[in-house]
């Protein structure tokens, strides 16, 4: 690469792309040290720490090289995810909280795969569908399909049903963006729900996860209206027997969701301050360091606090989309369209269950959530957006998402 093709790639580096990305981090270390500093995880932040600063020298190794490079390496890469996903089922995995998602690594480290399968279902993705004809029938999409139910089912056989779930709308955004028609989709998509009806049902559904769903339905706040309801009209037995079903749904099933929505209402506009959160304080909250880290937020920092957050993630998004919308060549429009469905989906889904408007799912939210996977995979998934606003690959003008056929004379453009 010449002199004046580096200072172009560096002037084109979306700096402001990493900028959002590295305040968020900032702030998960804030509320990471918040959630941990006064009880036996306390050690916590430095490796959070620790973290943050291994990934990004992988950022500069993987920014440095085009990405049509690092495309070579989509097929092992992939092919290793899936091993380590096959490997866990087998039994290699650590087993911790009724879940087999990570494998032991030497100086106590763990490796969570499915945070890193995820990225690599991207890149397969987008590898598959770059020299394809735009998939408009069924038969197109068996393909994608395979590759990215594979890697589901056997995250959610660990059981992850969250991270297994987020390959779908993944899926469905980049063979939108391949050019497969709407009604398809949508019409797969139905068909995926009457599916779905029927899985409740079958017996590969754990018992803790039908629970979760069916404990979504049963609402705290109505059943504590009915409640009182019966009582004012006088019907006590009714009106007993609803409380005690009350009290069985904030200590069981729903006792996450339960004080999650107390802790992100109890913050009020401008939080109780870091720290300072009672259900924080008292340990009212589990794993308030990781997946429910954003009712901390909300009780610490408010609601203003917790809107800059998602706004910062809205950004995040935001910019990764813009980088599609710059790049002609299909190979990193796509990739940057999955990258940006994969992380507002997970914002989506983790605000979603801490506030109660989604059923319980155990998924971080990236770059504030602690945990080596989910920081490390995240910031590989930035990199290759960065990766594609930074450099420019050589194309023809019909290979290209603007155009729906190749028409008259070849010719060859600069695409980013």
């Amino acid at each position: 690469m010449s002199r004046d093709r580096r200072k172009t790639s560096f002037e084109e580096f979306d700096w402001h792309l990493l900028a959002t990305a590295l305040v968020l981090s900032l702030i998960g270390l804030v509320f990471v040290w918040s959630t941990t500093h006064d009880d036996e995880s306390a050690g916590l932040l430095p490796r959070q720490l620790l973290f943050v600063g291994a990934a990004l020298p992988l950022v500069a190794v993987a920014v440095r090289f085009p990405y049509p490079t690092l495309g070579r390496l989509v097929v092992p890469a992939y092919a290793v995810c899936m091993a380590l996903l096959v490997y866990q089922l087998l039994g290699g995995a650590d087993e911790a909280r009724n879940t087999q998602s990570w494998i032991r690594l030497p100086f106590g480290f763990k490796l969570q795969p499915s945070e890193f399968a995820k990225l690599a279902v991207v890149l397969m993705l987008a590898a598959w569908l770059r020299h394809r004809p735009r998939p408009r029938r069924l038969v197109d999409l068996v393909g994608p399909f395979a590759l990215a139910l594979f890697p589901a089912v056997l995250v959610a056989q660990q059981p992850d049903l969250g991270s297994a779930v987020l390959l779908l709308p993944v899926l469905f955004a980049m063979l939108f963006c391949a050019g497969t028609r709407l009604a398809l989709l949508l019409g797969i998509g139905g068909a995926g729900a009457a599916l779905a009806v029927l899985l409740y049902f079958s017996p590969f559904l754990h018992d803790y996860q039908r629970a979760r769903i069916l404990g979504f339905f049963q609402s705290i706040p109505e059943q504590t209206a009915k409640a009182k309801d019966l009582r004012a009209a006088g019907e006590h037995e009714e009106a007993r027997q609803v409380e005690h079903q009350l009290r069985a749904l904030k200590q069981g099933t729903n006792f996450q969701v339960y004080h999650s929505m107390i802790s992100i209402g109890s913050g009020g506009l401008i939080g109780r301050g870091i720290g300072r959160g009672p259900h924080n304080r008292l340990d009212y909250l589990p794993e308030r360091h990781n997946d429910f880290i954003f009712a901390v937020v909300g009780e610490e920092w408010g609601f203003l606090g917790s809107s800059i957050v998602l706004g910062l993630y809205f950004l995040l998004v935001a910019l990764t989309l813009g980088v599609a919308r710059r790049t002609r060549d299909a190979f990193g429009r796509l990739i940057c369209v999955g990258v940006a469905t994969q992380l507002g989906c997970q914002v989506f889904l983790n605000a979603g269950v801490a506030t109660g408007l989604l059923p319980v799912t155990g998924v971080t939210l990236p770059f504030l959530s602690s945990g080596g996977s989910s920081m490390v995979a995240s910031f590989l998934s930035l990199a290759f957006v960065l990766n594609v606003g930074a450099h420019r690959v050589t194309v023809l003008d019909g290979e290209t998402f603007t155009q729906g056929v190749f028409g008259g004379e070849p010719r060859e453009v600069l695409a980013r």
